[in-house]
């Protein structure tokens, strides 16, 4: 503050203004002539915690959250049993697998959790092309026990073989045999797809889309309960 005031009262004396004066105090003009050394504003390097584990994350870069991408695949996956499903809970936009964003850029879930529990098995599968498959035939498990290499041949013959079955061996069925039956029975009586669904939950308290039973109606699922 008294830096301020004196810098106010030598403009008064030399009829200048108060910035002209602080420029040449401080060194931003006639450097040369003032020798004044101008001092360079300390940045100071962002400090922020983990939202997974709390850890301090300095130096940070972008909108990062996380210390490393374990913590980003621990934050967005529900772990179960060793024998379980580990299923991705967070947000997932593609062909239905979790995605991990990780300093900016994105990577499927499994994959991170297959190269975070076998490393070795990592970098062959860069180096060979190979693809990662679900033995559990859920795309959003993350339980690397459930995570096999195949090669792109391999991928494709077993997915053609998975959707060749019908009813509830098919990994995408959200139904069971017993209430896709019971649908197609009250379709046949004439029961309007609205009332099917209140029928179903007073019955046997499931609970039955709009899309579910559409798709049943039109043939598009459980064709073989009709022959």
């Amino acid at each position: 503050s008294d830096r301020r005031g004196e810098a106010g009262r030598v403009a008064r004396e030399l009829g200048l203004t108060t910035a002209i004066v602080k420029g040449v105090w401080s060194g931003r003009t006639f450097a040369k002539v003032t020798g004044a050394a101008r001092r360079k504003p300390q940045r100071v390097a962002a400090c922020v915690s983990c939202v997974q584990c709390d850890r301090v994350i300095t130096g940070v870069k972008g909108n990062r959250r996380y210390c490393s991408i374990a913590c980003a695949l621990i934050k967005g996956v529900r772990v179960g049993g060793e024998s379980e499903c580990w299923p991705w809970i967070a947000k997932s936009k593609s062909r239905g697998y979790g995605q991990v964003t990780f300093c900016g850029q994105r990577f499927f879930a499994h994959h991170v959790a297959f190269d975070l529990a076998s490393p070795l098995l990592a970098a062959a599968r860069t180096e060979k092309r190979l693809t990662i498959s679900h033995t559990c035939h859920n795309p959003l498990c993350c339980n690397p026990r459930h995570l096999e290499l195949l090669t792109l041949e391999e991928n494709v013959r077993e997915n053609r073989g998975r959707a060749d079955l019908s009813g509830e061996n098919n990994h995408r069925a959200k139904l069971s045999a017993v209430t896709a039956a019971r649908i197609i029975a009250l379709l046949s009586e004439g029961v309007r797809s609205s009332e099917i669904i209140t029928r179903l939950r007073k019955e046997s308290d499931v609970e039955v889309t709009m899309t579910q039973v559409t798709d049943i109606k039109r043939g598009r699922t459980w064709r073989h309960l009709r022959k």
